[in-house]
């Protein structure tokens, strides 16, 4: 894996205590979260995350990725569907 060019700082310390959020639907007023579903994310999250330096970049801050394929990454995405620290959820404009 390449180098990022993003500068990459000392580790945060975690704070004591936060209010986690709910396992549920947000929905703003331009876009909606919703909890992780890896047979219907898979194919847009891997697409705006993969395929150039420029994308892979948002990887850079994560303990994972970027992923080899879409099927890596899928496996990936099931395992984590069910935790709750942290919560993944998958974010879409709204129309």
């Amino acid at each position: 894996m390449k180098p990022s060019p993003l500068p990459v700082g000392e580790t945060v310390k975690p704070i004591p205590e936060a209010n986690s959020p709910l396992e549920s639907h947000y929905q703003g007023q331009f876009v909606t979260l919703s909890p992780i579903n890896p047979a219907v994310d898979i194919d847009e999250l891997h697409k705006y995350s993969h395929g150039s330096e420029q994308k892979e970049q948002l990887w850079t801050y994560m303990g994972y990725g970027p992923f080899d394929d879409t099927i890596s990454m899928r496996k990936w995405l099931e395992q984590i569907k069910a935790s709750q620290d942290p919560l993944f959820l998958t974010f879409r404009r709204r129309k």
